[in-house]
C-alpha cells in the first residue's frame, strides 16, 4: 500500500504543497475496505501541471492497490 511519505514526496516533484491528505486500508468506523484517496492542493497552481493530470490518468493500465 502506498504511504503518505510516497504521496508528498511525488506532489512535491510539482511545485509546493499547502496540504494534503490520503485515506487508504479499512476504515476504523465500518471496518469496510475503501479505495485509496488522495486530495491535495499546491500553494502556488501552475496551469502545466493541472493540465498534466487528467492525461496522466486516462492512460494508466493496471491495477490500483
Amino acid at each position: 500500500m502506498i504511504g503518505s511519505a510516497e504521496v508528498l514526496r511525488a506532489l512535491r516533484a510539482h511545485g509546493t504543497i499547502a496540504w494534503f491528505r490520503i485515506s487508504a486500508g479499512v476504515d476504523p468506523l465500518d471496518s469496510l475496505v475503501r479505495p485509496p484517496l488522495v486530495v491535495w492542493r499546491y500553494a502556488d497552481p501552475q496551469d502545466r501541471v493541472r493540465l498534466a493530470i487528467p492525461p496522466t490518468v486516462e492512460t494508466f493500465e493496471g491495477n490500483v492497490g
